[in-house]
């Protein structure tokens, strides 16, 4: 889960809202004072709770919140306090500018990125660098960590009739699509036409959705294809694994709405 905090000036409300809705439509997890305090909380406390749990803090810079005193500068502070707890390189504050304003000394050593003229411009700015910190996280993890499986799994050994080429699908296979996202597949029984099949994956660069595994029946095709596919509300699926010349490698394709991704498997 990608927390995001966003601090702004009660004068810059309404785009402090904006940002909050376009973040959350994008699979991210805000959180913004007028949105997210419940009734009774202490607000002061819990602000500086959401400060230090969260994965990134959105700064949203305007003449409004220079200028004016008020808690916005305190929320500043807090970031900049959190951020020395933060692993060095790693991007946490965002500062993002909501009119031409004068950057605070504090925040000049930060890239910042302008909502102004251009506002979707802007957010899509903020979300490559929210995409871009979560990939490294990601690259940075063990594979098993963020694609856990079911404790249930059985791998039974291949029928010794079954043909060489199909019998090495068998086993536990660990990768990467894209280099990125991890998954992993094991193939718990094989026959000449079937396969039964765990299939695990993490969670995607944009936070979209949470870890997961499925249990699939595949097909197996004579020319040495392990696939599967089917229709679902975002699309028509496909997905087909073959292994390399020498077996030892498995080859992967996803298809889904002209969109491609590989990846290359190796046995665990």
């Amino acid at each position: 889960m990608q927390k995001i905090f966003i601090s702004y000036s009660r004068l810059d409300e309404k785009q402090a809202k904006q940002l909050y809705e376009s973040l959350f439509k994008k699979g991210f997890y805000p959180w913004l004072d007028k949105i997210s305090l419940l009734p009774g909380q202490i607000w002061d406390a819990e602000i500086k709770n959401e400060i230090k749990k969260s994965n990134f803090i959105i700064l949203l810079l305007s003449q409004n919140s220079i200028n004016k005193e008020g808690y916005f500068h305190k929320e500043i502070q807090l970031a900049i306090d959190t951020l020395q707890t933060i692993p060095q390189g790693k991007i946490f504050i965002i500062p993002a500018r909501l009119d031409d304003c004068i950057v605070p000394e504090s925040l000049q050593i930060f890239q910042w990125v302008d909502m102004f003229p251009n506002w979707n411009k802007g957010c899509r700015r903020i979300f490559e660098s929210l995409n871009y910190q979560r990939g490294q996280e990601i690259i940075s993890k063990p594979i098993e960590d963020l694609a856990p499986l079911p404790k249930d799994v059985a791998i039974i050994p291949p029928a010794d009739t079954l043909p060489k080429n199909l019998a090495a699908f068998s086993g536990h296979w660990i990768g990467r699509w894209g280099d990125v996202l991890p998954s992993q597949l094991i193939v718990e029984e094989i026959t000449e036409r079937n396969a039964l099949v765990i299939y695990s994956w993490g969670e995607s660069s944009s936070g979209s959705f949470k870890e997961g595994w499925t249990r699939i029946q595949a097909n197996v095709t004579s020319s040495g294809i392990l696939k599967w596919g089917g229709t679902t509300d975002r699309g028509i699926t496909k997905v087909k694994f073959r292994l390399d010349e020498n077996n030892k490698v498995l080859l992967g394709i996803f298809e889904r709405n002209q969109r491609v991704s590989k990846i290359v498997m190796r046995q665990k």
